[in-house]
């Protein structure tokens, strides 16, 4: 991707997190509000990993499976969440890997998820 449109990228990205953080914030008890704020930080990190910053991409990456995990606890009975919480790892496993960290991405993430 030209550095020009990942940048346009990275910027919508971070327009459409603002928003969502805000509804979040405005509705705390809305699972999807939530969910909606853990969709960004996917986003964001999809568009790290293509500029090359690893770091900050696993970043995002783990802030959106914590929003997910929360979820999940806080909704036992839903199978979406449950789904999305145990999706949400690979990603960080995929930024480990390519970041030379073996031993991290075994687990998905720089440190270890609890179920």
């Amino acid at each position: 991707m030209a550095a020009g449109k990942l940048e346009e990228g990275a910027q919508r990205y971070e327009q459409s997190y603002q928003l969502r953080e805000k509804l979040a914030k405005d509705n705390p008890s809305s699972a999807d509000a939530q969910r909606d704020v853990s969709v960004s930080f996917s986003k964001l990190g999809n568009v790290l990993v293509a500029a090359g910053k690893l770091e900050e991409a696993r970043q995002r990456y783990e802030q959106s499976h914590q929003i997910l995990e929360k979820l999940a606890k806080d909704n036992p009975g839903s199978a979406d969440g449950l789904r999305d919480v145990k999706r949400q790892p690979q990603q960080v496993g995929d930024v480990l890997v390519a970041d030379g960290k073996l031993e991290n991405a075994r687990h998905g993430t720089s440190s270890p998820i609890r179920f």
